[in-house]
Protein backbone atom coordinates (compact mmCIF):
# COMPACT_ATOMS: atom_id res chain seq x y z
CA UNK A 1 0.00 0.00 0.00
CA UNK A 2 1.13 3.41 -0.56
CA UNK A 3 0.20 7.40 -0.56
CA UNK A 4 1.31 10.09 -2.76
CA UNK A 5 2.12 13.12 -0.50
CA UNK A 6 2.18 16.10 -2.37
CA UNK A 7 5.42 18.18 -1.74
CA UNK A 8 7.24 15.21 -0.04
CA UNK A 9 7.07 12.31 -2.38
CA UNK A 10 5.18 8.36 -2.45
CA UNK A 11 5.03 6.76 0.67
CA UNK A 12 5.13 3.06 0.86
CA UNK A 13 3.55 0.95 3.78
CA UNK A 14 3.81 -2.97 4.60
CA UNK A 15 2.51 -4.53 7.78
CA UNK A 16 3.78 -8.22 9.02
CA UNK A 17 2.84 -10.36 11.94
CA UNK A 18 5.48 -9.31 15.02
CA UNK A 19 6.14 -13.39 15.02
CA UNK A 20 7.96 -12.44 11.84
CA UNK A 21 10.05 -9.80 13.47
CA UNK A 22 12.92 -11.73 13.25
CA UNK A 23 12.47 -12.19 9.34
CA UNK A 24 12.13 -8.38 8.75
CA UNK A 25 15.14 -7.60 10.45
CA UNK A 26 17.54 -9.51 8.70
CA UNK A 27 15.87 -7.91 5.47
CA UNK A 28 16.71 -5.02 6.39
CA UNK A 29 20.08 -5.52 7.65
CA UNK A 30 20.48 -7.23 3.35
CA UNK A 31 19.39 -4.99 2.19
CA UNK A 32 20.68 -2.21 4.22
CA UNK A 33 18.11 -0.52 4.33
CA UNK A 34 18.73 1.64 7.38
CA UNK A 35 22.79 2.16 6.77
CA UNK A 36 23.26 5.62 7.61
CA UNK A 37 20.39 5.41 10.20
CA UNK A 38 21.65 5.87 14.36
CA UNK A 39 17.90 6.48 15.93
CA UNK A 40 14.56 5.90 15.37
CA UNK A 41 10.78 6.55 16.55
CA UNK A 42 9.50 3.87 17.62
CA UNK A 43 5.60 3.32 19.39
CA UNK A 44 3.37 0.83 20.78
CA UNK A 45 4.56 -2.40 22.80
CA UNK A 46 6.81 -3.29 20.22
CA UNK A 47 8.88 -0.13 20.57
CA UNK A 48 9.78 -1.71 23.75
CA UNK A 49 9.68 -5.20 23.53
CA UNK A 50 12.34 -5.35 20.52
CA UNK A 51 14.78 -2.16 20.72
CA UNK A 52 17.21 -4.39 21.74
CA UNK A 53 16.83 -6.68 18.96
CA UNK A 54 16.91 -3.47 16.50
CA UNK A 55 20.29 -2.27 18.82
CA UNK A 56 22.11 -5.35 18.30
CA UNK A 57 21.07 -6.87 14.70
CA UNK A 58 21.03 -3.62 13.29
CA UNK A 59 22.94 -0.47 15.41
CA UNK A 60 19.87 1.50 15.68
CA UNK A 61 18.46 2.76 18.60
CA UNK A 62 14.60 3.03 18.86
CA UNK A 63 13.31 6.44 20.35
CA UNK A 64 10.10 5.23 22.15
CA UNK A 65 7.20 8.00 21.55
CA UNK A 66 3.51 8.01 22.97
CA UNK A 67 1.41 5.89 21.31
CA UNK A 68 -1.65 7.94 21.37
CA UNK A 69 0.13 11.29 20.41
CA UNK A 70 1.94 9.22 17.34
CA UNK A 71 -1.33 7.90 15.95
CA UNK A 72 -3.19 10.67 16.02
CA UNK A 73 -0.42 13.22 14.60
CA UNK A 74 -0.19 10.14 11.51
CA UNK A 75 -3.58 10.02 11.23
CA UNK A 76 -4.54 13.88 10.79
CA UNK A 77 -1.60 14.09 8.78
CA UNK A 78 -2.68 11.66 5.93
CA UNK A 79 -6.73 12.55 6.30
CA UNK A 80 -5.52 16.43 5.12
CA UNK A 81 -2.44 15.27 2.55
CA UNK A 82 -4.31 12.42 0.91
CA UNK A 83 -7.02 12.65 -1.38
CA UNK A 84 -10.02 10.61 -0.38
CA UNK A 85 -8.09 9.51 2.67
CA UNK A 86 -10.92 9.56 5.09
CA UNK A 87 -14.36 7.74 3.87
CA UNK A 88 -17.72 6.24 4.68
CA UNK A 89 -21.13 4.65 3.20
CA UNK A 90 -24.22 5.42 1.42
CA UNK A 91 -25.70 1.63 2.56
CA UNK A 92 -29.09 0.30 1.91
CA UNK A 93 -29.92 -3.07 2.44
CA UNK A 94 -29.80 -5.67 -0.91
CA UNK A 95 -32.85 -7.25 -0.25
CA UNK A 96 -37.01 -6.66 0.92
CA UNK A 97 -37.76 -9.08 4.22
CA UNK A 98 -40.65 -9.52 5.58
CA UNK A 99 -40.32 -7.91 9.18
CA UNK A 100 -44.27 -9.22 10.58
CA UNK A 101 -47.81 -10.84 9.65
CA UNK A 102 -48.65 -7.75 8.59
CA UNK A 103 -46.42 -7.67 5.66
CA UNK A 104 -43.93 -4.64 6.80
CA UNK A 105 -40.90 -4.57 5.10
CA UNK A 106 -37.84 -2.81 5.08
CA UNK A 107 -37.02 -0.61 1.67
CA UNK A 108 -35.39 -2.19 -1.24
CA UNK A 109 -32.67 -0.46 -3.17
CA UNK A 110 -30.39 -1.43 -6.27
CA UNK A 111 -27.75 1.12 -7.34
CA UNK A 112 -25.24 0.05 -9.91
CA UNK A 113 -22.47 0.87 -7.51
CA UNK A 114 -20.03 -1.65 -6.26
CA UNK A 115 -20.24 -3.03 -2.47
CA UNK A 116 -17.42 -2.73 -0.23
CA UNK A 117 -16.77 -6.61 -0.06
CA UNK A 118 -15.92 -6.50 -3.61
CA UNK A 119 -13.34 -3.73 -3.30
CA UNK A 120 -12.09 -4.99 -0.66
CA UNK A 121 -11.40 -8.45 -2.12
CA UNK A 122 -9.97 -6.81 -4.84
CA UNK A 123 -7.41 -4.70 -2.55
CA UNK A 124 -6.47 -7.54 -0.86
CA UNK A 125 -5.95 -9.87 -3.86
CA UNK A 126 -1.94 -9.99 -3.70
CA UNK A 127 -1.76 -10.26 -0.01
CA UNK A 128 -4.07 -13.53 0.22
CA UNK A 129 -4.33 -16.84 -0.61
CA UNK A 130 -6.40 -18.07 -3.47
CA UNK A 131 -10.17 -17.90 -1.67
CA UNK A 132 -11.32 -21.12 -3.96
CA UNK A 133 -8.75 -23.61 -2.92
CA UNK A 134 -9.11 -23.21 0.37
CA UNK A 135 -13.00 -23.58 0.29
CA UNK A 136 -12.17 -26.62 -1.78
CA UNK A 137 -11.24 -28.41 1.26
CA UNK A 138 -14.95 -28.96 2.38
CA UNK A 139 -13.63 -30.74 5.66
CA UNK A 140 -11.93 -27.81 6.83
CA UNK A 141 -13.62 -25.30 4.72
CA UNK A 142 -17.60 -25.77 4.55
CA UNK A 143 -19.90 -23.40 2.92
CA UNK A 144 -22.74 -24.14 4.71
CA UNK A 145 -26.05 -23.92 2.98
CA UNK A 146 -28.92 -21.56 4.56
CA UNK A 147 -32.38 -21.21 3.96
CA UNK A 148 -33.27 -18.18 1.40
CA UNK A 149 -34.96 -15.96 4.21
CA UNK A 150 -31.54 -16.23 6.27
CA UNK A 151 -29.33 -15.93 4.02
CA UNK A 152 -30.75 -12.67 2.17
CA UNK A 153 -30.98 -10.77 5.70
CA UNK A 154 -27.49 -12.17 7.17
CA UNK A 155 -24.92 -9.52 8.07
CA UNK A 156 -22.71 -10.40 5.45
CA UNK A 157 -25.12 -9.63 2.79
CA UNK A 158 -25.65 -6.50 3.74
CA UNK A 159 -24.82 -4.13 0.26
CA UNK A 160 -22.90 -0.90 1.36
CA UNK A 161 -23.07 1.95 -1.68
CA UNK A 162 -21.67 4.84 -2.95
CA UNK A 163 -18.45 5.00 -1.14
CA UNK A 164 -18.45 8.83 0.26
CA UNK A 165 -15.17 10.69 0.62
CA UNK A 166 -14.47 12.99 3.43
CA UNK A 167 -11.82 15.90 3.15
CA UNK A 168 -10.56 17.52 5.85
CA UNK A 169 -8.97 21.18 5.51
CA UNK A 170 -6.37 22.66 7.80
CA UNK A 171 -9.32 24.76 9.98
CA UNK A 172 -9.82 23.24 13.63
CA UNK A 173 -13.41 24.16 12.98
CA UNK A 174 -13.77 21.39 10.80
CA UNK A 175 -12.52 18.74 11.92
CA UNK A 176 -11.75 18.73 15.87
CA UNK A 177 -13.59 17.60 18.31
CA UNK A 178 -13.72 13.64 17.56
CA UNK A 179 -13.30 9.80 18.53
CA UNK A 180 -11.13 7.65 17.48
CA UNK A 181 -11.60 3.83 17.69
CA UNK A 182 -8.71 1.76 17.35
CA UNK A 183 -9.67 -1.61 17.05
CA UNK A 184 -6.33 -3.58 17.19
CA UNK A 185 -5.42 -6.79 19.90
CA UNK A 186 -7.70 -4.98 22.19
CA UNK A 187 -9.84 -1.44 21.60
CA UNK A 188 -8.63 2.01 22.80
CA UNK A 189 -11.31 4.58 22.38
CA UNK A 190 -9.84 8.34 22.52
CA UNK A 191 -11.12 11.90 22.52
CA UNK A 192 -9.37 14.10 20.48
CA UNK A 193 -10.15 18.05 21.39
CA UNK A 194 -6.80 19.29 19.16
CA UNK A 195 -3.77 17.81 17.85
CA UNK A 196 -2.22 18.61 21.24
CA UNK A 197 -5.05 17.94 23.56
CA UNK A 198 -5.81 13.89 23.38
CA UNK A 199 -7.26 11.80 25.82
CA UNK A 200 -8.07 8.24 26.44
CA UNK A 201 -11.67 7.59 28.15
CA UNK A 202 -12.71 4.15 27.23
CA UNK A 203 -11.82 0.70 25.60
CA UNK A 204 -12.59 -2.56 25.76
CA UNK A 205 -10.41 -6.13 25.86
CA UNK A 206 -13.09 -7.22 23.37
CA UNK A 207 -10.70 -6.96 20.03
CA UNK A 208 -9.22 -8.46 16.92
CA UNK A 209 -7.81 -10.54 19.15
CA UNK A 210 -10.34 -11.86 20.90
CA UNK A 211 -11.74 -12.52 17.20
CA UNK A 212 -8.49 -14.64 16.24
CA UNK A 213 -7.76 -16.58 19.67
CA UNK A 214 -11.97 -17.57 19.66
CA UNK A 215 -11.63 -18.41 15.88
CA UNK A 216 -8.48 -20.54 16.54
CA UNK A 217 -9.93 -22.19 19.58
CA UNK A 218 -13.07 -22.73 17.40
CA UNK A 219 -12.55 -23.49 14.05
CA UNK A 220 -9.41 -24.70 11.81
CA UNK A 221 -8.63 -21.35 11.04
CA UNK A 222 -4.97 -20.33 12.22
CA UNK A 223 -4.33 -16.78 10.53
CA UNK A 224 -5.96 -14.05 10.73
CA UNK A 225 -6.66 -13.92 6.98
CA UNK A 226 -7.98 -17.60 7.03
CA UNK A 227 -10.40 -16.71 9.67
CA UNK A 228 -11.79 -13.40 7.27
CA UNK A 229 -12.09 -15.20 4.10
CA UNK A 230 -14.33 -18.13 5.99
CA UNK A 231 -16.47 -15.43 7.53
CA UNK A 232 -17.00 -14.22 4.11
CA UNK A 233 -18.35 -16.99 2.79
CA UNK A 234 -20.31 -18.13 6.37
CA UNK A 235 -23.32 -17.00 7.55
CA UNK A 236 -23.65 -15.73 11.57
CA UNK A 237 -27.49 -16.06 11.75
CA UNK A 238 -27.01 -19.92 11.88
CA UNK A 239 -25.44 -19.51 15.17
CA UNK A 240 -26.56 -16.06 16.66
CA UNK A 241 -30.27 -16.29 17.80
CA UNK A 242 -32.63 -13.62 16.66
CA UNK A 243 -35.29 -10.88 17.63
CA UNK A 244 -37.55 -12.74 15.38
CA UNK A 245 -36.41 -16.30 16.65
CA UNK A 246 -37.84 -15.17 20.39
CA UNK A 247 -41.25 -13.03 19.15
CA UNK A 248 -41.42 -14.20 15.50
CA UNK A 249 -41.47 -10.42 13.63
CA UNK A 250 -40.51 -7.02 14.86
CA UNK A 251 -41.20 -5.41 18.24
CA UNK A 252 -42.47 -2.20 17.15
CA UNK A 253 -43.07 -0.93 20.44
CA UNK A 254 -39.61 -0.81 21.38
CA UNK A 255 -38.52 -0.51 17.72
CA UNK A 256 -36.60 -3.44 17.75
CA UNK A 257 -36.45 -5.28 13.92
CA UNK A 258 -36.86 -8.90 13.93
CA UNK A 259 -33.28 -9.11 12.25
CA UNK A 260 -31.72 -7.82 15.22
CA UNK A 261 -29.41 -10.09 17.56
CA UNK A 262 -31.10 -10.75 20.83
CA UNK A 263 -27.98 -13.53 21.90
CA UNK A 264 -24.77 -14.18 20.17
CA UNK A 265 -24.49 -17.88 19.74
CA UNK A 266 -27.26 -18.90 21.39
CA UNK A 267 -28.99 -20.31 18.45
CA UNK A 268 -27.75 -23.59 19.45
CA UNK A 269 -30.06 -23.55 22.86
CA UNK A 270 -32.88 -24.34 21.17
CA UNK A 271 -31.88 -28.16 19.83
CA UNK A 272 -33.00 -31.38 21.30
CA UNK A 273 -30.93 -33.46 23.52
CA UNK A 274 -28.37 -35.98 21.76
CA UNK A 275 -28.49 -33.44 18.35
CA UNK A 276 -24.86 -32.15 16.86
CA UNK A 277 -24.51 -28.86 17.67
CA UNK A 278 -22.41 -28.19 15.10
CA UNK A 279 -24.32 -30.36 11.90
CA UNK A 280 -26.00 -27.63 10.37
CA UNK A 281 -23.32 -24.60 11.73
CA UNK A 282 -19.95 -24.40 9.50
CA UNK A 283 -16.48 -23.44 10.48
CA UNK A 284 -17.36 -20.26 8.56
CA UNK A 285 -20.44 -19.67 10.05
CA UNK A 286 -18.80 -19.50 13.31
CA UNK A 287 -16.32 -17.13 11.92
CA UNK A 288 -18.69 -14.90 10.53
CA UNK A 289 -20.01 -14.64 14.17
CA UNK A 290 -17.45 -14.12 15.91
CA UNK A 291 -16.58 -10.89 13.53
CA UNK A 292 -20.49 -9.90 13.68
CA UNK A 293 -20.10 -10.08 17.62
CA UNK A 294 -16.92 -8.34 18.17
CA UNK A 295 -17.64 -5.36 15.26
CA UNK A 296 -21.34 -4.97 17.02
CA UNK A 297 -20.27 -4.46 20.82
CA UNK A 298 -17.26 -2.27 19.73
CA UNK A 299 -19.88 -0.26 17.89
CA UNK A 300 -22.18 0.13 20.80
CA UNK A 301 -19.46 1.14 23.13
CA UNK A 302 -18.23 3.90 20.84
CA UNK A 303 -21.43 5.14 20.16
CA UNK A 304 -22.50 5.68 23.90
CA UNK A 305 -18.98 7.37 24.81
CA UNK A 306 -19.60 9.74 21.64
CA UNK A 307 -23.11 10.35 23.10
CA UNK A 308 -21.44 10.50 26.74
CA UNK A 309 -18.96 13.05 25.53
CA UNK A 310 -21.20 15.17 23.34
CA UNK A 311 -19.34 14.21 20.23
CA UNK A 312 -20.62 13.99 16.40
CA UNK A 313 -17.81 12.17 14.53
CA UNK A 314 -16.45 8.92 15.33
CA UNK A 315 -13.49 7.59 13.18
CA UNK A 316 -13.03 3.61 13.31
CA UNK A 317 -9.01 2.90 12.53
CA UNK A 318 -7.04 -0.73 13.39
CA UNK A 319 -5.55 -3.65 11.75
CA UNK A 320 -9.11 -5.28 12.68
CA UNK A 321 -10.73 -3.35 9.75
CA UNK A 322 -8.04 -4.09 7.16
CA UNK A 323 -9.87 -6.24 4.53
CA UNK A 324 -13.01 -7.20 6.40
CA UNK A 325 -15.90 -6.34 5.00
CA UNK A 326 -17.88 -7.88 7.47
CA UNK A 327 -17.07 -5.55 10.04
CA UNK A 328 -17.48 -2.32 8.20
CA UNK A 329 -20.74 -3.11 7.54
CA UNK A 330 -21.97 -4.19 11.37
CA UNK A 331 -20.19 -1.34 12.57
CA UNK A 332 -22.32 1.04 9.72
CA UNK A 333 -25.81 -0.63 10.30
CA UNK A 334 -25.98 -0.45 13.92
CA UNK A 335 -24.38 3.06 14.11
CA UNK A 336 -27.33 4.34 11.58
CA UNK A 337 -29.74 2.22 14.10
CA UNK A 338 -28.59 3.70 16.92
CA UNK A 339 -29.08 7.11 15.46
CA UNK A 340 -32.50 6.17 14.29
CA UNK A 341 -33.23 5.15 17.68
CA UNK A 342 -31.93 8.05 19.70
CA UNK A 343 -32.33 10.89 16.66
CA UNK A 344 -28.62 12.36 17.30
CA UNK A 345 -26.48 12.47 14.28
CA UNK A 346 -23.37 10.79 14.34
CA UNK A 347 -20.56 10.88 11.09
CA UNK A 348 -19.05 7.42 11.21
CA UNK A 349 -15.85 7.42 9.05
CA UNK A 350 -13.03 5.06 8.14
CA UNK A 351 -9.38 5.33 6.55
CA UNK A 352 -8.09 3.73 3.26
CA UNK A 353 -4.85 3.61 5.53
CA UNK A 354 -6.31 2.05 8.80
CA UNK A 355 -3.47 0.70 11.11
CA UNK A 356 -0.09 2.39 9.82
CA UNK A 357 -0.82 5.99 11.67
CA UNK A 358 1.41 5.10 14.67
CA UNK A 359 4.06 4.63 12.35
CA UNK A 360 3.38 7.35 9.97
CA UNK A 361 3.29 9.44 13.15
CA UNK A 362 7.16 8.47 14.03
CA UNK A 363 8.21 8.74 10.55
CA UNK A 364 7.26 12.21 10.75
CA UNK A 365 9.15 12.35 14.31
CA UNK A 366 12.54 10.76 12.42
CA UNK A 367 11.68 13.29 9.58
CA UNK A 368 11.39 16.25 11.88
CA UNK A 369 14.70 15.17 13.81
CA UNK A 370 16.88 14.48 10.68
CA UNK A 371 15.57 18.46 9.09
CA UNK A 372 16.09 20.15 11.88
CA UNK A 373 19.55 19.74 10.88
CA UNK A 374 19.42 20.75 7.32
CA UNK A 375 19.56 24.32 5.78
CA UNK A 376 15.96 25.79 5.51
CA UNK A 377 15.76 25.63 2.19
CA UNK A 378 16.13 21.67 1.80
CA UNK A 379 13.06 21.14 4.81
CA UNK A 380 10.20 19.44 2.82
CA UNK A 381 8.37 19.25 5.87
CA UNK A 382 8.26 23.06 6.33
CA UNK A 383 6.24 22.90 3.50
CA UNK A 384 3.14 21.05 3.79
CA UNK A 385 0.59 20.57 6.63
CA UNK A 386 1.65 18.76 9.45
CA UNK A 387 -1.04 19.74 11.63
Amino acid sequence: MEAEIPGLGKIHFINFQTSRIGGAVEMIKRNQLCKRMKQLYATGGGANKYKDLFQNELGVEFIQHDELDTIVHGMVFLMRNVENECFSFDYKKETETKADDNNATYSKNNTNDDNVANNSKNDKTDNRNNDEEKNENKNSFKKNSTSKEDDECDYNKFKMRNKIYRQFNSHEEDLFPFLICNIGTGVSIVKVDAIDKITRISGTALGGGTFLGLCRLLTRAREFDDALDLAETGNSRNVNMLVKDIYSSDIRNFKLAGDLTASFFAKNIATQKGEDLREDVSDNDLCAALCVMVAQNITQIAHLNARLHGISRVFFTGNFLRHNPIAFSTIMDNMNRWTQLDGVELETLFFKHEGYFGAMGCFLKTLEEEEAEMPEDERKLSKIDLE
